[in-house]
């Protein structure tokens, strides 16, 4: 039995002369490793063993499949968490910005203000100074005019300076 044993294994490891080396002997499924036994799927506790290594095994590929099902939904879960955490954090530099954004503008609209409010006092001042010059350019007629003849000979009225 035991040559049997070294002979097969040795067939396998490629010392045959007869193959290539490094092929492996194609064997039929049912047949036995022993040429001229049954095949071992004939033995009822081979088929047993058999059986419930096919459960075992479609178990262990079910549970496979769920801890793979479970390692992707986590993957998914984390995925989705982090583009939670990106948009608060988007959405909350959004709002300081934005916030920064409307304290400029309120800061512009008072600068604007103020500053309209300071031309108008400007134009104001201006204003009162020139009607201020105007009145100070102005002249009554003379002494000259006094008399309607010459008043009337020299359109005598009152006016101003040049200037």
């Amino acid at each position: 039995m035991a040559f049997v044993i070294v002979s097969a294994a040795g067939v396998l490891s490629g010392c045959d002369k007869s193959q290539p080396k490094g092929s492996v002997p194609l064997v039929a499924l049912n047949s036995s490793w022993v040429p001229g036994e049954g095949s071992l799927l004939d033995l009822p506790a081979f088929r047993a063993i058999e059986q419930r290594a096919e459960v075992l095994a479609a178990d262990r590929l079910h549970a496979r499949q769920i801890l793979l099902d479970q390692i992707l939904a986590a993957k998914q879960a984390a995925k989705k968490r982090e583009l939670e955490r990106a948009l608060q954090r988007f959405l909350a530099a959004r709002r300081r910005a934005l916030a920064l954004y409307r304290a400029a503008l309120r800061r512009n609209a008072i600068a604007t203000l103020e500053a309209k409010a300071k031309q108008k006092a400007a134009q104001e001042e201006y204003a009162r100074a020139k009607a201020e010059y105007e009145r100070l350019l102005r002249v009554a007629p003379g002494t000259e005019c006094s008399l309607p003849e010459v008043r009337r000979y020299f359109q005598c009225h009152g006016g101003r300076l040049p200037g």
